[in-house]
């Protein structure tokens, strides 16, 4: 990573998003103040126009030209690689800032150095919160939550377990990576994202390694950015197979085999659960999604995450 000539450095991941991705640089723009910045645009190989379309609009913007599409993660780590600011500021292509978020993370990191990363509150179009970070990390107790319908979370925080309704400074255990703020300097230390994740759970891991090394993960409230969640990501079954395999990956390499298993077998239940309730609702579009991501889920068990571990661990 090169010597700081920004406060921030902003990393935007790009996959067939032009219109997102134009939208949420002008918003930055249109709304960061007192603060030198930079804006770098990983494209991940897209074929709709989008480099020529952000090249045309903003002749000070870095694009970087992937060959193939690198996922979440990997693109993110080319951005890393020339990065000129003393933080860095990993947006996705489907936010829009609506206030000056970027001084208001970035000045808080700045003054307190046992902060390793952090992220504002982020709302859907019309303004309703959505999630904004997690109070757990993804193991066999997140699992055993979805299996009693969320109730444990909401009795052990309350409607902030998502999101900061507290207007007031809040210790979580990972941020969103729709709007995640990490010093340069933390990412030096404990590396960038694993590129062994496609797409979900990567800013996760990179959060853990972070708490590992004894720094703290905040929410800020006061920074406010809106997320059109999963407008860049639309095919459902796709989505899920991303989804599985990484929170999977996670749980085999941050937690114990037991943890993977129960955690594997809790997931099983809470499918065919929800496929019976539609069938019962009958609902029998929904329950054959369903049935897909039990199936989906089956293809990738076991025998091929051990070896993928047994790879990494060599």
């Amino acid at each position: 990573m090169n010597a700081p000539l920004f406060d921030v450095s902003v990393i935007i991941v790009n996959y067939k998003t032009a219109e997102l991705t134009v939208q949420c640089i002008n918003s930055i723009y249109e709304n960061t103040e007192d603060i030198s910045f930079e804006i770098i645009v990983v494209d991940n190989a897209s074929d709709d126009g989008s480099v020529s379309i952000v090249k045309s609009k903003f002749s000070e913007v870095v694009v970087i030209e992937n060959k193939v599409n690198l996922g979440f993660g990997k693109a993110n780590n080319v951005g890393i690689d020339i990065a000129k600011g003393r933080n860095i500021f990993f947006l996705n292509s489907d936010t829009y800032l609506i206030n000056n978020a970027l001084k208001i993370l970035s000045d808080f990191l700045d003054s307190h150095p046992e902060v390793g990363a952090c992220g504002g509150n982020l709302y859907n179009a019309n303004m309703q919160p959505v999630y904004s970070y997690s109070r757990v990390f993804p193991n066999c107790f997140s699992m055993l939550n979805d299996l009693f319908l969320g109730i444990p979370f909401k009795l052990l925080y309350g409607k902030n377990e998502h999101f900061n309704y507290t207007g007031k400074l809040m210790e979580v255990k990972s941020i969103s990576g729709a709007d995640l703020m990490i010093p340069a300097r933390i990412i030096n230390k404990t590396g960038c994202f694993d590129p062994n994740y496609f797409m979900y759970c990567e800013e996760t891991d990179l959060q853990c390694r972070i708490s590992q090394a004894s720094y703290k993960i905040i929410s800020m409230p006061e920074a406010e950015i809106v997320h059109l969640e999963s407008a860049s990501y639309r095919h459902n079954l796709t989505k899920m197979a991303h989804i599985l395999s990484s929170r999977r990956y996670f749980i085999l390499k941050n937690y114990s085999r037991l943890n993977y298993y129960i955690s594997n077998f809790l997931f099983f239940i809470i499918a065919i659960l929800a496929s019976l309730k539609n069938v019962l609702k009958v609902d029998f579009a929904a329950a054959k999604e369903n049935y897909r991501v039990v199936k989906l889920f089956s293809g990738l068990i076991f025998p091929s995450l051990m070896n993928h571990k047994k790879q990494n661990t060599d």
